[in-house]
């Protein structure tokens, strides 16, 4: 299923929609089966999670917003009976609030601005435990950063402009505070650069 999945990652990012939607409907398969058998184990419901995942990403970027939604939520139910059963697993948490992010995006994306608020309030605040588990690690403060500032977006959009500002500057103090620690991560200045140009 995982080399399916790759692949299906590699066609999307050479714009080969309709064959990356192939590969990864192949690895779905695949995978379902692994998970179905092997229930106890976490890391085969994840990778189907995931490839849900991939799949409602290839389907939102294509316009199919209903399959789109769909396949989201699949990976969404599949990670919150994950860290359910493994609420000790940080690694889960996070991945749940990369799901409820990915709805908020998709309800952004399609007007649905309540929703989008609820899902990166979720997004927020699961990644906040998921820092306070792991502070160490660079990349976790990096989702929050951006889910923070995605919130902050939807705060604008729904004319809250002191809520919007104080979620934007909590964001950007992050990202700061990334490329301050990590000079030799050029992918953190980017992220703040990008970030700082899109403040209203």
């Amino acid at each position: 299923a995982s080399s399916h999945n790759n692949l299906g990652d590699l066609l999307h990012d050479t714009g080969r929609a309709k064959e990356a939607e192939a590969a990864y409907f192949e690895a779905q398969a695949i995978q379902k089966k692994l998970a179905a058998a092997f229930p106890a184990r976490a890391e085969y419901r994840q990778v189907l999670a995931g490839i849900h995942n991939n799949l409602g990403n290839l389907f939102l970027e294509t316009g199919r917003t209903k399959e789109a939604e769909a396949a989201h939520a699949e990976a969404l139910a599949i990670r919150k009976q994950l860290a359910a059963d493994f609420p000790t697993d940080p690694i889960l948490r996070r991945a749940l609030a990369m799901s409820h992010n990915c709805l908020g995006w998709l309800f952004q994306d399609t007007k649905r601005l309540e929703k989008a608020e609820s899902a990166y309030r979720d997004a927020v605040t699961l990644q906040k435990q998921a820092v306070a588990d792991f502070p160490n690690l660079p990349e976790f403060r990096l989702e929050l950063a951006k889910y923070t500032f995605n919130l902050g977006n939807v705060l604008r959009d729904t004319a809250r402009p002191k809520e919007a500002e104080e979620a934007h500057a909590e964001a950007l103090a992050i990202f700061k505070q990334l490329v301050a620690e990590f000079p030799n991560r050029p992918e953190f200045c980017q992220e703040l650069s990008e970030r700082e140009g899109q403040k209203p």
